[in-house]
């Protein structure tokens, strides 16, 4: 698993804890990155653009509550995936329900224990509905306090929540007697000097800002570097991963004039690895960052895919359970709905009757006769089994 680490600056600014490595912030033309947008496959770009224009239209066609009950499956998705890839387990419940609070679709509101589900669902609210803003440090302030609602790790150490880091910083791995540093951030006192610097071109590139004669910087492409110039600044305590990433959420929605949920989390996720080498790589690649441009805008193409797919199976989730709700019970309702739990993504669910016994508390007669029944009305087929071990799945 790859954290933070701190430690107190005693080698000046421009200098690095670790003295065998460079790192870009440490480059004499920081931040001038180094590209070509020529190195960028153009498929690559129209099918991204292509992807994104169609989304947009397909959930501004789609009716009210299918369109939120897509919009929830893709915040889920996202909430529970960025908190995953920092090593947090999230209930995806707890993380719906907060999310319906925050939306204002429960009334009275849910009461969720996890803090963590509460505050990384706020975030995802406000990505979502304040897309168009600039952001400021007070904006980033504000989401780090959603994203770590305690003012303590893991190991129980004391965080600055809400402000910037006042220590040096080192992402690293492995453990405590054999630690492999990745990375290490600028020193504190350079933080807010660098944000201000990281606003400025943000709030500048924004293409919601830019006049009829400017051209834009390709969404991919603003977003990546946006990615890579916060974290490699690094600048809170902890959480730096998942503002990165909401940061990559907000450029991208920008770019597309439309709040998108691009469910970057879950492409990134797929390729973790491949995420923590491709950071480690353009650090030590002078001012280059080509090759990461290359990879992140393939790993946006692919959220793009995971975002249709998602949305493609809540409609047919939704639709299904239109056409079957008038004739199902409210144990039938909750197993069917069970069944739909694997996600876009997942291995087809299946229900016994000793499982749905165990989901609704019923007797085995009244889970066969519920089970039978449903078989009967279409809803659900028989599987490969015998007697009590028959399983039943969706009849799509």
């Amino acid at each position: 698993m790859v954290y933070s680490r701190h430690f107190v600056n005693d080698y000046g600014a421009n200098n690095c804890h670790n003295r065998a490595m460079n790192y870009l912030w440490q480059q004499p033309k920081w931040p001038d990155f180094v590209y070509s947008i020529s190195n960028i496959p153009n498929d690559a770009l129209y099918q991204y653009s292509q992807s994104v224009g169609r989304l947009s239209l397909n959930l501004e066609r789609t009716a009210e509550d299918l369109r939120v009950d897509a919009v929830l499956d893709l915040m889920v998705k996202e909430a529970v995936t960025t908190s995953a890839i920092e090593g947090e387990t999230l209930n995806p419940d707890d993380v719906r329900s907060s999310l319906k609070n925050h939306l204002g679709l429960t009334h009275p509101t849910i009461h969720i224990r996890d803090p963590r589900a509460q505050g990384i669902s706020a975030l995802m609210v406000t990505n979502y509905r304040d897309y168009e803003s600039d952001l400021t440090e007070a904006v980033l302030f504000q989401w780090h306090r959603m994203v770590l609602p305690k003012a303590y790790d893991t190991w129980g150490r004391p965080l600055k929540v809400g402000e910037w880091r006042t220590e040096g910083i080192e992402v690293v791995s492995g453990p405590p007697h054999k630690q492999k540093v990745h990375f290490e951030g600028p020193p504190a006192e350079r933080v807010s000097e660098e944000m201000v610097r990281f606003f400025s071109w943000y709030n500048r590139t924004n293409p919601i800002n830019l006049s009829a004669d400017q051209i834009p910087m390709i969404g991919p492409v603003r977003a990546a570097i946006a990615h890579l110039w916060f974290v490699t600044i690094h600048p809170f305590d902890d959480g730096n991963g998942r503002i990165a990433r909401a940061l990559c959420d907000h450029a991208l929605s920008q770019d597309a004039r439309y709040p998108m949920l691009h469910s970057l989390s879950a492409a990134i996720d797929g390729r973790r690895n491949e995420y923590y080498e491709q950071l480690e790589l353009v650090q030590s690649a002078e001012m280059d960052i080509n090759s990461w441009l290359l990879w992140f805008v393939e790993v946006t193409c692919e959220s793009v895919k995971i975002t249709e797919r998602i949305i493609d199976f809540t409609l047919k989730k939704a639709s299904f359970m239109k056409r079957h709700q008038a004739v199902l019970n409210e144990r039938q309702t909750q197993v069917v709905l069970g069944l739909f739990d694997n996600g876009a993504d997942g291995d087809q669910k299946s229900v016994n009757r000793n499982k749905y016994v165990n989901q609704t508390n019923c007797a085995p007669r009244t889970a066969l006769r519920d089970l039978t029944d449903l078989v009967d009305k279409g809803v659900l087929v028989k599987l490969p089994g015998l007697g009590r071990n028959t399983r039943y799945g969706l009849n799509h």
